[in-house]
C-alpha cells in the first residue's frame, strides 16, 4: 500500500490543490525575498491563501508559545463546532510536530504525521515554513531545544470541549520528555477512542 505523506502548497504559486488536501497535515511554505539587507516576507495573506490552496479558512487568533528543550505539549484538540483549523510555525528552535488523525470515519484513523522545524535555516535566503493541521486532528509536540511556536486557529479555545490524549503513549519517542501535569495524565488514544483504536496498527510518516 503506498503511504501518500503530504502535499506541499506554495502561496502564489501555479499548482493549486482542488482536494482540500484530503484533510491531510500539510507543508504551506512562504517565500522570501532576499537582498543586501536580509530578506522580507508576507508572512500571511488571507487572500492569497485561499487563492492558492483553495481553502477558505478564516482564522480569529493567533497564540503563541515558548517550551524548554526536552518538553512536549499535547496531544490537544476540540470536539464539536469548536473543532479547529490551526496553521502552525515555529518562530525559533528545533521541534518535531505532529499531527494524529482522530477521526473514526477516515481510513486514516490514527495515523500520525510528523513534521520537523527548524530554524537554523533562517541566516540564508529560503522560505518559511508553517504546518496546515486540518479539523479531525489531534495537535502537538515535542522540543528538542529550547522553542518559540507560532499558530494560527480558526474556533476560540472553549475548555468544555477541550481534550487532550497522552502523547508519549501514542507517538512513543525514543527519549523521555516532560509534560505538564494535564498532559502527562491524559487518557491513552486506546481510552479515548476504544479498544478497536487501541488495536488499530498506527502509521507514522514523515
Amino acid at each position: 500500500m503506498e503511504i501518500k505523506i503530504y502535499e506541499e502548497i506554495i502561496l502564489g504559486g501555479a499548482n493549486k490543490l482542488s482536494d482540500v488536501l484530503r484533510l491531510e497535515p500539510s507543508i504551506v511554505t512562504e517565500k522570501l525575498i532576499p537582498d543586501n539587507r536580509g530578506w522580507f516576507t508576507e508572512l500571511f495573506n488571507e487572500q492569497k491563501f485561499s487563492e492558492s490552496t483553495g481553502l477558505n479558512i478564516h482564522f480569529i487568533q493567533d497564540n503563541m508559545s515558548f517550551t524548554r528543550a526536552d518538553f512536549g505539549r499535547g496531544l490537544h484538540f476540540q470536539k464539536g463546532e469548536y473543532a479547529q483549523t490551526k496553521l502552525v510555525r515555529l518562530i525559533q528552535g528545533d521541534i518535531l510536530d505532529y499531527a494524529v488523525n482522530i477521526d473514526p470515519n477516515s481510513k486514516d484513523f490514527g495515523k500520525i504525521h510528523e513534521f520537523h522545524l527548524s530554524t537554523k535555516f533562517c541566516d540564508r535566503p529560503d522560505e518559511i515554513k508553517w504546518v496546515l493541521i486540518p479539523k479531525g486532528y489531534a495537535h502537538g509536540f515535542l522540543a528538542l531545544e529550547n522553542s518559540v511556536v507560532q499558530y494560527k486557529v480558526d474556533a476560540p479555545w472553549v475548555k468544555e470541549s477541550e481534550r487532550c490524549i497522552n502523547m508519549l503513549d501514542t507517538i512513543k519517542p525514543g527519549k523521555y520528555y516532560q509534560f505538564s501535569t494535564k498532559d502527562a495524565n491524559a487518557p491513552t488514544f486506546g481510552e479515548t477512542f476504544g479498544e478497536w483504536a487501541e488495536s488499530e496498527k498506527r502509521i507514522r510518516v514523515k
